[in-house]
């Protein structure tokens, strides 16, 4: 079907195919599903296939990971290739280091305002000024999107935001690479901003490595995006070390990137400790069904989430056993995007069992799925029984062409 469908639960067709039908209602009759996850055989494993793989990364990048208790050491080098991309003008050697430490209280001036700071910085990195910035910074929101600031001008920026009363600030889309340890060491003291717009800016390891201090101290931080970034499982560490520490971030998007099973684990771990996160989207990442699982039984006694987004990653059936135990024991769940989950037939008893239970569960994406013709038994039984409203999201499933009319 090429037009979404969406379902309100009390509204669906009752089901005709007699046979169909009594073959769902033995299924009810069966026993519970049984988990075939363990999450203690996920962390035996991934210990024992780690060391091997830790020492192929460590002879591969000298880059190392930096975390909370490292922040002082921070290194100055950017590297030549992200400065270079950002501005095909200029070169460097290997033997040519290149060092952005900034003191201004070395210019022969008094009190340096904040515009004084910016282009003052500008100099001593020599970078043209965004006028843009420069224009704007007196604003409360700044969005500036596009802008090519590049490494280095995410460099010049850092050095005066903090003398700025800007709440709302969005710098998707510049290229800021590792230029975004700066605006995080920076923002981490930051207590005006509450909105941060980070998004689509590659920061990758040099980039994004210090994400997770900049959660861990800041307080003024409620919506944070950080989605298509390459973020690996190396930089989602020190993030979720850093979602243990905060209680004031109450969205987080870390969609697009490339979160593996365990970087999954170490988020699941985070939110079973923080009690603020109320949005949470892990969408578009590389998270397989092991991942899930763990994922799932480590948030099903999360006490904040209500809207939580998971889709395109695969939870097949271990991965989607796990989410039907976290659907029917979790009370504060209002809306999960299960979108493009691979998620099989053979959950669908149990995931409209759990629906059952928990009423306060009003939106559901089922999209792009692995289900046919009996998914659509139990989800019509189902809806004959519900009397709790439901938007149920079913657009693309492998229907029978008799239902798909019916949907129509």
């Amino acid at each position: 079907m090429s037009e979404e469908v969406v379902i309100e639960a009390n509204n669906l067709p009752p089901p005709e195919n007699e046979a169909l039908q009594k073959k769902v209602e033995e299924k009810e009759d069966s026993n519970e599903q049984k988990s075939l996850w363990n999450i203690d055989q996920f962390i035996q494993q991934e210990i024992e296939d780690g060391n091997n793989r830790k020492e192929n990364e460590n002879e591969n990048t000298n880059d190392k990971v930096i975390g909370i208790d490292d922040v002082e050491n921070v290194t100055e080098d950017i590297s030549y290739e992200a400065i270079a991309f950002a501005d095909p003008d200029m070169n460097f050697s290997d033997d040519e280091p290149l060092s952005l430490n900034i003191d201004v209280s070395d210019v022969p001036t008094c009190e340096l305002n904040k515009l004084d700071v910016y282009k003052t910085a500008c100099e001593i990195i020599d970078v043209i000024p965004v006028s843009y910035y420069a224009d704007n910074m007196n604003n409360e929101e700044l969005i500036m999107r596009n802008h090519g600031l590049g490494p280095k001008g995410a460099k010049a920026i850092s050095e005066s935001l903090n003398k700025t009363q800007i709440k709302v600030l969005d710098l998707s889309r510049n290229w800021i690479d590792a230029g975004g340890k700066y605006l995080a060491k920076t923002i981490a003291d930051n207590c005006y901003i509450t909105e941060l717009n980070l998004s689509d800016n590659h920061l990758g390891i040099k980039g994004g490595e210090l994400m997770g201090y900049m959660i861990a101290q800041n307080v003024s931080l409620k919506i944070l995006n950080l989605s298509k970034n390459n973020l690996s499982n190396r930089e989602i560490k020190a993030i979720a070390e850093g979602l243990k520490e905060n209680n004031t971030l109450v969205s987080l998007d870390l969609s697009y990137n490339k979160i593996g099973d365990i970087g999954a684990l170490q988020l699941g771990r985070a939110l079973m400790v923080n009690d603020s996160i109320k949005v949470f989207n892990i969408g578009w990442n590389e998270i397989r069904m092991k991942g899930m699982a763990a994922f799932f039984q480590c948030i099903k006694s999360n006490q904040s989430i209500t809207d939580l987004s998971v889709n395109n990653n695969g939870a097949a059936d271990t991965g989607g056993a796990e989410i039907v135990k976290y659907i029917d024991i979790n009370r504060v769940i209002t809306r999960i995007n299960l979108c493009s989950c691979r998620l099989p037939d053979s959950i669908c008893q149990s995931l409209f069992k759990a629906l059952e239970q928990n009423t306060g569960l009003t939106e559901i994406n089922l999209d792009y799925n692995c289900f046919t013709d009996e998914c659509f038994q139990y989800l019509s039984n189902f809806c004959q029984k519900t009397t709790v409203p439901r938007i149920i999201h079913i657009e693309n499933i492998k229907f029978s062409e008799d239902i798909n009319k019916k949907l129509e």
